[in-house]
């Protein structure tokens, strides 16, 4: 018996998809576009929730403090280690 496949194009509202998501393929789609490169430097709370733009700003800030700290002086590294250490 012949078998016949009839290819159909259809659009999909993206607000419809993601309405009809669970909260775990939520966060997979999440997941895959930070690794596509499309949410950089997103960063999730252990609930899950995402962070605000300021805290996102504040992670910018500490990772490029990270990344150069071969240009700090001593006394910018002392602050830091101030800082640390109250907390």
């Amino acid at each position: 018996m012949p078998t016949f496949y009839e290819e159909t194009d259809f659009v999909i509202n993206t607000d419809d998809f993601l309405d009809e998501c669970d909260k775990d393929e939520i966060e997979n789609i999440i997941d895959y576009l930070e690794e596509m490169g499309y949410l950089k430097n997103h960063k999730r709370t252990p609930d899950g929730n995402s962070t605000g733009i300021l805290e996102e700003e504040f992670q910018e800030r500490i990772q490029k403090l990270s990344e150069s700290r071969h240009r700090l002086t001593l006394e910018e590294e002392e602050t830091i280690k101030k800082i640390s250490d109250r907390l």
